[in-house]
């Protein structure tokens, strides 16, 4: 019975910090505002004063800060580089461990800007098995130590910080985030103007879902002014946070809200549910029977040059106008 309310006292304090920080994680900002925010989550759950968010690159493997809070004297960023022995023991780890005389050396390097011994206890971030980051923590109010009630807490909320880090990383990695649906309308069959006037493109209608939510609709004009016909596209272009001059949340950020608010307007039902993983399971089937590799393609760019290749075969191409 002491298990389970420890256990339950862990899991409430998780709910609450996450209460706070879910909008925080999903909403379109900097991500820099963001990681203060879990700093700021994690010092509560872990009951500490001090502590630091680094992301974890492995070439070279090396620890960066990206958000501290507490330390008088920190860098900015701290780095931290490791060793294959470091990345080895975080990765392994299980859950948070304290720190004591002679376990630094185990975990972290002294070969960077920041001190090891400055750190009291440190979390490794992993997801997947695979390490994104660390959460160190310092001292505690009147130099306590921590206990396993807040060693747990800070397990569950490294989580659910493990998955932001990771797709803050993954963004980095694409030229830009952008979630909308592109209606294009059929081309017109004749041309009544000459081709000197510039070629006829369809109309497009798009809606933006995230970020920036709006309408869109490139439609062509005769460029106004004396000098000829010239056809060119423009865009109507509609944004609700400037036509109704309020500030929208992000679209995660309003389903957790709508959870809290018990209104299941925005939810699939079971049998939707059903019915979408019918659908994707035989293509997660195919991936794992298959010997292809991964496309490569270079980070900030909008992805593989295969992608264009594929749907170029259909006369079609990407829509990228206005991004």
């Amino acid at each position: 019975m002491a298990v389970q309310k420890n256990n339950l006292r862990r899991l409430l304090r998780t709910v609450e910090a996450l209460s706070d920080l879910g909008p925080e994680m999903t909403a379109e900002r900097d991500f820099p505002q963001t990681a203060r925010a879990m700093v700021s989550a994690l010092l509560q759950a872990g009951g500490a004063r001090e502590g630091v968010l680094f992301t974890f690159s492995d070439k070279p493997s090396m620890l960066s800060s990206v958000a501290s809070e507490g330390f008088a004297l920190m860098p900015e960023p701290a780095i931290m580089p490791l060793l294959p022995k470091h990345v080895h023991a975080l990765t392994t780890a299980h859950g948070p461990v304290v720190l004591k005389p002679g376990s630094y050396d185990v975990f972290l390097s002294s070969n960077g800007n920041v001190a090891p011994e400055l750190f009291k206890c440190v979390a490794p971030l992993k997801v997947g098995g695979k390490l994104v980051g660390m959460v160190a923590l310092g001292r505690r109010e009147g130099d306590a130590l921590f206990d396993d009630e807040d060693l747990g807490a800070l397990e569950l909320l490294c989580n659910y910080v493990a998955v932001a880090m990771q797709n803050h990383v993954l963004s980095q990695t694409l030229a830009q985030r952008v979630s909308e649906i592109v209606i294009e309308f059929k081309p017109i069959p004749h041309s009544i103007f000459s081709e000197s006037a510039g070629p006829v493109q369809a109309n497009q209608l798009v809606i933006r879902l995230q970020p920036d939510e709006g309408v869109k609709q490139f439609i062509m004009i005769k460029d106004p002014g004396p000098g000829g016909m010239r056809l060119r596209m423009a865009p109507l272009d509609i944004r609700f946070a400037d036509a109704f001059k309020v500030r929208y949340p992000d679209a995660y950020e309003r389903l957790l809200m709508d959870v809290v608010r018990g209104n299941a307007t925005l939810f699939m039902r079971r049998d939707e549910v059903e019915a979408a993983w019918r659908w994707v399971e035989p293509i997660i089937e195919a991936w794992g029977q298959t010997v292809e590799p991964p496309k490569p393609y270079l980070a900030g760019s909008w992805g593989p040059t295969a992608a264009i290749a594929l749907i170029e075969r259909d006369g079609r191409t990407w829509f990228e106008d206005g991004h």
